[in-house]
Order: structure tokens, then sequence, then C-alpha cells
């Protein structure tokens, strides 16, 4: 302000003349470059090649020397014997008795928040730890290697964890006999996937994040450092997949996977595929990088965590999922085994094992396009800077324009340019941000009120009924309520303009400081929010009625429908639905069927993971995100003070 305030007055007036003249063209402009250059961020010449910046790993010199294999594949077919799960815990606790170190069991329960009618109201399980001590430290770091645990059945909606449970127990048979560790080994394994790994770790960490009860844990070693997490649901397997996707979108250190990328990838050219098992082995198809980029922000998006693994990287705990990818039968591709997968296991916890400090020379914050390149912050950032800019040009502009002095017609006067020649009308403001905000609320308790007040049904038709109600009768109140306080002295009506320049500024705001936390989803609603909430225009009194009725407001009024948080979450299932193949039809039908339903079961996933796990989606998207757009909502459907009076002056003037 201090450079504009030095220039003469005419040369300031032809900037925002300017300005205000070309703001939407401008913006645009940014915008389109700012989603072309993401995307071409997945080119191999304009990523990093993968590489260790952590000297103290030293993972070309970790050593192939595990030859357990076949005794895993023996429990893995004692496993499959057993049919209730405290048979799974009693052989367990044996199992590693039997090995040498002290075996420990922690027993947990939860209220399933907001159960369909066939599911059980409440989730118990016991989860199952040994630690082994290190001989050449103090119990003061720990690493741990974790795999869930399940009954094995033969049907397909269970996938089976026995191998993996096998594999670990024979590492720990492994690791036993060795001396050269310095900090102590953890092997865990939970119940009940995400809610045994969340009781485990809160007990841990002595935190309280969720509704889940737990009993206290008896044996305990020093910080965690790292965590492994295997998911193995086959013998044979392919190709592994590095998982890292954490709750919130939250990522592990960059070293971990890039150490365990090139353990993998040095033996017997077990080369990890990208992201999600998508991709050549070494990916040059730029399309093919385009998507498994976008399969990596949708998954930071979500905010669940993909595996065990995610939950304690919100303790600056660096862990990853090392997943086996099964190898479809009579089909002519290399296949692994279990002596494979624990050699490659053993030499990342080796390599773990060096470390003097946590993980802290490389990022946090990146994007793969594949397995062996990387998008660090630096990068992805200023096209997101891009893409935002448009919403600080169009607030600037509206502030600049209702600056301005006007004649009765409502249209600026000649030579009079300038900040401070006429008050802006800046009452409506607050009472319009309190509104919004109270129905945010509203829409947040929505689901646990509709349970309380619909028990007849089941607690997840009523938590969404009741969430649909709250969320369809904000949008028909807030308009009217916030109207009521606006002013009936507004000449020009600009109070609807300064909240519109309000709502911008706000929309700005959020969307940065969400990215900043959770990068993919930020990304997601600033390129589906910007274009429509820039889109809108103010009318004088004169003119408001009749773009009431305009090809133009309908036009404005779809936008920013599909701008609104539950239309775009739903066309970001039907992306996902897209990305994943779940559909083998192009039936358009289909799609909307399956993209429908689930957005349905992401939003009980929300609902009930906000309580489980901790994950604050469901909470961004009402307490932020959607007051946000009802400001929008609200000045489109902007009316004059005196709709009579106007339609006369405007007859007149015809």
């Amino acid at each position: 302000m201090g450079l504009l305030s030095g220039m003469e007055t005419s040369r300031r007036q032809k900037i925002f003349q300017k300005l205000t003249k070309n703001e939407w063209w401008i913006g645009s402009l940014m915008y389109v470059l700012g989603v072309g250059l993401f995307v071409a961020l997945a080119h191999d010449s304009l990523s990093a090649r993968l590489f260790v910046d952590e000297n103290a790993l030293l993972p070309g010199i970790a050593s192939e020397r595990f030859s357990g294999g076949n005794e895993a594949q023996t429990m893995a077919g004692e496993w499959e014997t057993f049919s209730t799960r405290d048979q799974l815990v009693e052989w367990l606790t044996t199992k590693l008795t039997t090995i040498g170190i002290e075996v420990y069991t922690q027993n947990f329960s939860a209220p399933l928040p907001f159960p369909e009618t066939h599911q059980h109201q409440t989730i118990s399980g016991v989860n199952v730890y040994g630690i082994l001590r290190a001989p050449r430290g103090a119990s003061v770091e720990s690493i741990v290697l974790s795999s869930p645990y399940r009954l094995f059945t033969h049907t397909s909606d269970v996938q089976p964890s026995h191998y993996g449970v096998a594999l670990l127990i024979s590492l720990a048979n492994y690791f036993r006999h060795l001396n050269y560790w310095s900090k102590d080994l953890i092997f865990l394994f939970y119940s009940d996937e995400l809610v045994g790994m969340q009781a485990w770790t809160e007990a841990y960490m002595g935190t309280k994040l969720s509704n889940i009860q737990f009993s206290q844990l008896t044996g305990r070693s020093g910080n965690i450092d790292s965590a492994i997490n295997i998911d193995m649901p086959s013998a044979q397997f392919k190709a592994i997949d590095l998982d890292m996707a954490g709750i919130n979108g939250m990522l592990p250190n960059y070293d971990i996977y890039s150490m365990s990328w090139k353990i993998a990838s040095n033996y017997k050219r077990m080369i990890p595929t990208g992201p999600f098992g998508e991709g050549a082995r070494y990916p040059t198809d730029f399309v093919q990088n385009a998507l498994t980029m976008l399969r990596t922000v949708s998954a930071q998006a979500i905010g669940i965590p993909s595996a065990g693994h995610g939950l304690l990287v919100r303790h600056r705990v660096d862990a990853l999922t090392v997943r086996a990818l099964p190898s479809a039968p009579y089909v002519n591709v290399k296949r692994f085994g279990l002596q494979d997968m624990g050699k490659v296991i053993s030499m990342i916890v080796r390599s773990l094992n060096n470390l003097l400090e946590h993980l802290h020379h490389s990022f946090y914050f990146y994007v793969l396009p594949n397995a062996n390149h990387y998008v660090s912050v630096s990068l992805y950032t200023p096209p997101l800077a891009l893409i935002l800019s448009g919403t600080i040009l169009k607030a600037v502009s509206i502030w600049v324009v209702t600056g301005l002095k006007r004649d009765s017609n409502g249209v600026p006067c000649q030579g009079q340019f300038a900040f401070g020649e006429v008050q802006r009308n800046i009452r409506l403001i607050l009472p319009a941000f309190l509104c919004s905000q109270l129905a945010g609320v509203l829409v947040y308790v929505a689901p646990a009120v509709g349970v309380m007040c619909m028990a007849s049904l089941s607690g997840a038709d009523g938590a969404l009924i009741a969430l649909a109600v709250a969320g369809v009768g904000s949008v028909v109140v807030v308009p009217l309520v916030i109207r009521k306080f606006s002013s009936t002295t507004d000449p020009h009506n600009s109070q609807w303009a300064i909240l519109h320049c309000f709502a911008l500024v706000i929309q700005l705001l959020t969307l940065t400081g969400l990215s900043m936390m959770n990068f993919g989803l930020g990304l997601f609603f600033a390129v589906t929010a910007v274009i429509p909430t820039r889109l809108l225009t103010q009318q004088t009194n004169q003119s408001c009625r009749a773009n009431r009725h305009s090809i133009r407001w309908f036009l404005q009024l779809f936008f920013v429908t599909l701008a609104s948080p539950p239309v775009t979450l739903w066309f970001g299932c039907l992306l996902h639905c897209l990305l994943n193949g779940q559909s083998s039809s192009l039936s358009f039908m289909l799609y909307f069927t399956e993209t429908s339903g689930t957005f349905r079961d992401g939003v009980l996933a929300a609902l009930r993971h906000q309580q489980l796990t901790g994950m604050w989606t469901y909470a961004a998207v009402t307490l932020v995100l959607w007051p946000n757009w009802l400001l929008f909502w609200t000045t489109l459907w902007q009316s004059p003070v005196d709709i009579k009076h106007d339609v006369t002056k405007m007859k007149k003037e015809q």
C-alpha cells in the first residue's frame, strides 16, 4: 500500500481500472496455468528421482540371511485350523513365549458409531504384542513390526492375514538370535483393523483421541522411532506396494520410503510398483504417472489411514505398510514368496536399527507420480498458489469497486477512483458470519441428534437422514435469516458485494490453511470451488430482479450448487470409482448407483473414524467449508430492498 500511495492518483486509477476490468481473465488464466503446471509435474523430467538423504540408514550393506520361509508357511497352515479368536490369542502367546521374548496382551472395546442393522453395536478385541529387548541398548528407543490378525475364512469378503502373522513370528525367531540390535523390537498383532491399532497406540503414547476403552499396557519399551506394517494376503506375490498414506493426509519422512524401495529393488529385482500397485515397474508413461499422482493425492484427501501404520504417523513415528500384491494363478510372471518378503523386511529393519536419531533430513510433504520419483512441497506449492490467486484478485476488485462514488443510477462517477471516497457498508458481515457458522455447527451435530430422535431406525440411517435434513434446512433458512440483517438504506445494494468479498477472503485463508495440513483435501476443494465462486456478480437494486430470470443467473446457480461440499464430494466419489476401475461397464446408471453407494459409505466412514481414530475430515467440511459456501449461496440469492419501487422505476426508464 505504501507503493500505491506514492503513485500519482491518475496512475493508480489506471492500474485499478485495468485490474477490475480484466480480473476474470487474469484469474482464469492463472487457474489454468496452475492446474496445467500441477499435472505437468507428473513428467519424470520435472520431478526429482528417488534418493536416500539419511546416510546412517546404509541400505546397501544390509545382509540377506533370513531363512524362515518354510517355518512361516507351516505356521500359516496351523492358523487355518482355528475357529475362534481365543484360540488365535492363545496360539500367538504360546509361539512368542516359546521364542523367548516378553509377551503381553491388551483388551479393548468401543461402541460402533452409527451402526447398520446387520452390524454389531460394539467392537471388542485383544491385541497381542511381544518385546525383544536390545542387547546393546537401554530400551530408550524401539522399532514396531506389526500385522493385523483375522480369523481365516474361505469367503472372499475377509482378506486373509495369516501369512503376514506367520512371517512376523518367523522374523521374531530370527531376530532373537542376532546380537547387533541397538533398539528394542516390538512385535504387534492387532485385531479389528484400525480400532485395535488405535487402542494400542493411545495406550502406548498416553493419549486419548477416541471413544475406545482399553486396558493399560503392562509391558513397555522406549520411544518408537519407526514402524513397519506387514500385509500379506497370499503366500505368493508378484510385487510389493509401499503404502504411506496416514491419518488426515499425513505422510512419514520420505527417507523411509526411499530406503525401503532401494532394498526391495536391489533384492532379486523385486521392483516395488507405484502407489496402490499401479503402473509399470519402470514407469515412463506420462498419463500413467498423472493418474498415479492423482491417486496419491486422493488418498490423502480422504484422510482415513490406508493401513495400521497410518495411526502411528500422527505421533511423529515414520511408518509404512509393505503390502504384497498377489499374483494370479497360471500367469507367466515372476513370483516371490514368504522367504523373499522375510529377507526384504529383515534388511529394512536392519537399516532402521542404524539410526542414531529420528529421520529429519528428507521431506514430510511430497506427492508420488510413480515408484521412483517424487514431487516435493517446493514444487507443488506454486501451482496451488496460482489456482488460488484468482480468488484474491476477485476480492480486491470487489473491494475497490464498492469504494467508488456513484450517481443516482449506480454508475461510478468519473475522476473519483480512489480509496476512502465512500464508506463501505460492512454491518452485514458479522451477522452473516455468525449465522453461517451456527448452521455449520447444527450440521455437525445433526447425526448424533438424529440417532437419538430416530431410535426406531438403524444408527446409520438415522444419522444420514438427520444430516440431509440439517443440510437442506440450512440452505433454505440461512439466506432468509441473513437478509433480515441487511440494511434498508443501502441505495446500491453494495452490502452483498462486501459479503461476497468477505466470503472470498475466508475461502482463500481456509483453502490455504487446509492445504498445509492435508494437501490433497485443500487441492481438491481449490480446483472445484475457485471458479464457481468467482462467477458470482452483484447487481444494483435496479437490475437485480431482472437478472434473477436471466440465463446468466441460472448458470451461476448451477455452478455454485456444483461447488457445494456435498456435490463436490459426490463427484469425488465418482472420480474414485473411475480411477480404481470398480465399474465393469460404462453404463451411466451403474456409475451413478455405485457412486451414490460409495458416497454413503464415505460419509458413514468419516463419521465413524472421527470418533474411533480422531480423523477430522468431517469436522473440516461441516464447520469450515460448509459455512463458507453458505455465504456464497446467500450472496447468490440477494434481493433488492424495495422490489415494487425498483420494478416501477425500471418500467419508467424503458
